[in-house]
C-alpha cells in the first residue's frame, strides 16, 4: 500500500515537474521568437522614396510623421540603444529615394546638408544621354563630357581591374548599365563625373552584384534548365535594360521577362521598338512614336531588335535593382506578344493573330 502511495506521489511530482519544463521551455521559445522578431524590426531598413522638410529645431517630428510607424519605433530604438543624439541636424529639404540602413541615415543626417556639396537627382529611365543632358542643362559640365568620360576605353579599363562584375572579356565600350539611378551628394570642390560615376558604380555593386549575387551567377542554368537560350551576365543586364523601359508595372515585369525570352528561343529576337533610338544617341523625351515609325525599317542599326538578331550590343539603360529581381524570376508562359490596354493592364497573347484581334479592340475603345 506505501509502496503504490509512493508510486502515485511519484507520479504527480514528475507530472508538475514535466508541466514545469513545459512551461519553461515555451516560455524560453517565445523569448527568444520575440527577441528575433525585434532584432528583425530594429535592423531592417527604412524604405524612403520622397523629399522631407526638416524645419528648425523639430527633426524629430518631420522626419517621424514622414515614415512608417514601425519604422520610427525601430529608429527611435535603434538611437536609443546606441546613445545616439541627432538633436543637432539642421534644417534642410533632404532627398531620400531608396532603402536605407539606420548606419546610412544617421550618416546623411550628420554630413547634410553641406555648402560644399551639390546633390544630384538621377532618375530612373535615364541612360547616359538624359544624365548629360540633365547635368548640362543645370550648368554642372558642357554637353557630351559625361558621355565622353563613361565611354573612355581608360576609364572603362580603370574600372574594368577594379569591379568583378566589369574584369570579364566582354568588349565594353560603355559603362551604361552600370551607372545606378539614384540621389548622388557630390562635392563642389572635385571632379564632379569622376565622383558620380564611382558612386553610380559603387551602387550598382551594392544594389545589383552582391544582392543578386547568386541568382545571377546561376541565371544561365536556369534558363538553359526552362529550355531557353543561355545569356551571358552583360547580356543579362542588357535584357534588363530593355525591360526597365519596356515596363513600368513591376507586377508585369516577370511577364514581359518571360515573352522576351520566348522570343529569343523562337525568333532570336526581340522586336523591343524601345531600343531603337539608342543607336540614335538621344534620351528617351526625344524618342517619340514618330521617330521609331521614321527609322524602323533601317537594318543598319544595331539596336533595331526587329531586324537585328539576337542582343543588341549594350544595355541602353540603367536598370534598378526591382528589374534584375523580376528578371530573375521571370514567369514562363506560351506569351509571344503583348499590349497595354488604356488602363494600363498588360494584354499578353500566343498568337499574332490574337494580339492583333486585341489591338483592334483596343483601338475601337
Amino acid at each position: 500500500m506505501n509502496n503504490q502511495r509512493l508510486q502515485t506521489k511519484f507520479k504527480k511530482k514528475k507530472k508538475k515537474s514535466n508541466i514545469f519544463i513545459f512551461i519553461l521551455l515555451f516560455v524560453g521559445i517565445t523569448i527568444f521568437v520575440v527577441s528575433k522578431i525585434l532584432t528583425r524590426i530594429v535592423n531592417k531598413e527604412i524604405s524612403l522614396h520622397q523629399e522631407i522638410t526638416i524645419n528648425e529645431g523639430n527633426w524629430i517630428t518631420d522626419f517621424y510623421k514622414n515614415i512608417w510607424n514601425f519604422d520610427a519605433i525601430s529608429f527611435k530604438t535603434y538611437l536609443k540603444d546606441n546613445n545616439i543624439n541627432l538633436d543637432n541636424i539642421k534644417p534642410w529639404k533632404y532627398t531620400f529615394s531608396w532603402n536605407y540602413s539606420k548606419t546610412q541615415l544617421i550618416e546623411m543626417f550628420r554630413n547634410w546638408p553641406n555648402d560644399n556639396d551639390i546633390t544630384l537627382r538621377l532618375l530612373e529611365w535615364w541612360n547616359i544621354y538624359n544624365y548629360d543632358q540633365a547635368l548640362s542643362y543645370k550648368g554642372y559640365i558642357s554637353t557630351w563630357d559625361y558621355i565622353a568620360f563613361v565611354q573612355n576605353p581608360e576609364i572603362i579599363a580603370k574600372y574594368k581591374s577594379k569591379y568583378q562584375f566589369l574584369a570579364k572579356s566582354w568588349d565594353i565600350t560603355t559603362l551604361e548599365g552600370f551607372l545606378y539611378p539614384d540621389t548622388y551628394i557630390i562635392a563642389k570642390n572635385k571632379d564632379l563625373i569622376d565622383q558620380l560615376v564611382y558612386l553610380q558604380l559603387e551602387n550598382f555593386n551594392t544594389r545589383v552584384r552582391e544582392k543578386y549575387k547568386d541568382e545571377l551567377i546561376n541565371l544561365p542554368n536556369k534558363l538553359k534548365d526552362n529550355g531557353y537560350r543561355e545569356l551571358n551576365f552583360y547580356q543579362i543586364i542588357t535584357l534588363a535594360s530593355i525591360i526597365e523601359k519596356e515596363e513600368w508595372n513591376p507586377q508585369n515585369k516577370p511577364i514581359i521577362a518571360g515573352i522576351f525570352l520566348n522570343r529569343l528561343k523562337a525568333w532570336r529576337r526581340l522586336d523591343a521598338d524601345v531600343s531603337l533610338c539608342y543607336w540614335l544617341k538621344m534620351s528617351y523625351l526625344d524618342c517619340t512614336k514618330t521617330v521609331i515609325a521614321e527609322n524602323i525599317d533601317d537594318k543598319t542599326n544595331k539596336y533595331n531588335t526587329r531586324k537585328v538578331k539576337w542582343i543588341p550590343p549594350s544595355p541602353i539603360w540603367n536598370p534598378t535593382a526591382d528589374t534584375f529581381e523580376w528578371l530573375i524570376n521571370f514567369k514562363k508562359t506560351e506569351y509571344m506578344f503583348y499590349l497595354h490596354n488604356k488602363d494600363g493592364i498588360i494584354e499578353p497573347s500566343v498568337t499574332n493573330q490574337e494580339h492583333s484581334e486585341k489591338k483592334y479592340e483596343e483601338l475601337k475603345n
